[in-house]
C-alpha cells in the first residue's frame, strides 16, 4: 500500500491489516522498537 488512498479503499472492503510506505518507510531499529511500544493508529501516517 502506497497511499493514504488505497488505504481508505482497502479499509471499506474490509481490510484491516497492510503495510507499505504509506504506513512507514525503512527504518533503523531502534526506530521500530520504539514504534512498536506506542498504542496502534490504524491508517494514520506519522
Amino acid at each position: 500500500m502506497e497511499d493514504p488512498g488505497t488505504a481508505t479503499a482497502l479499509a471499506a472492503l474490509g481490510c484491516d491489516t497492510t503495510r507499505g510506505y504509506a504506513i512507514a518507510r525503512p527504518m533503523p531499529v531502534e526506530d521500530l522498537l520504539t514504534r512498536l511500544t506506542r498504542p496502534a493508529s490504524p491508517l494514520q501516517p506519522l
